[in-house]
């Protein structure tokens, strides 16, 4: 059985494509199920979703200033956004994002070199 191995254009546009399409793929499965638990989270009786915790206190928060000073509050909410930033619909656009961003990189990379286009310049008569 003799295969014969496509050239690195054609492998550089399949790799983009299946990059492509399961990224994509992924981050819709990741927004889902974002809007699943947003669903099913704690409401109060007028609808509105509950989620203070402790941790955003002003007593939790004046404590952190007393002991760490200023930049202890800046540091804490900092790291309470980078951790946010990783879950839920965030995370699903920063899937599809760079399964894009990827993509793009390998389809650009298979139109370029051998076989891609030819490069301008003067034609031989």
């Amino acid at each position: 059985m003799n295969l014969k191995l496509p050239d690195r254009r054609a492998r550089c546009c399949l790799l983009g494509g299946l990059v492509l399409a399961v990224g994509l793929a992924g981050a819709a499965w990741v927004y889902a199920a974002a809007l699943r638990a947003e669903s099913e989270a704690p409401r109060d009786p007028q609808g509105a979703v509950l989620l203070m915790s402790p941790e955003y206190s002003k007593k939790f928060l004046r404590d952190l200033e007393v002991y760490g000073g200023k930049a202890n509050v800046l540091m804490f909410k900092f790291r309470a956004w980078l951790e946010g930033l990783f879950q839920g619909k965030s995370l699903a656009f920063i899937i599809a994002g760079l399964s894009l961003l990827i993509s793009g990189a390998l389809f650009y990379c298979g139109g370029q070199g051998p076989g891609g286009a030819e490069a301008p310049g003067p034609r031989p008569e």
